[in-house]
């Protein structure tokens, strides 16, 4: 099983963020998270999250924010378990 949307804030640049329980240790370009270390448990990707919001959503690589995001459209992406 692949997941391409970061477990944290939804975003996904195409890349497998996991494979077969296995996170693939890349940084989210959005919000930083680490697949593999920082998302691996829900309450570890809530707790990101709630930083990462309280911090005001600033963007890890400012360049692949795209034109016109929205905050709340991302989120929809993040797995149920992770919500």
């Amino acid at each position: 099983m692949k997941e391409l949307s970061c477990r944290v804030c939804g975003w996904s640049d195409g890349s497998v963020r996991w494979e077969d329980g296995y996170g693939s240790f890349d940084i989210c370009g959005c919000c930083g998270c680490e697949a593999g270390y920082e998302d691996t448990l829900p309450e570890a990707a809530r707790a990101h999250r709630e930083r990462w919001i309280a911090d005001g959503t600033p963007w890890f690589d400012r360049k692949a924010r795209p034109d016109g995001w929205e905050l709340g459209d991302q989120l929809d992406n993040v797995p149920e378990a992770f919500r």
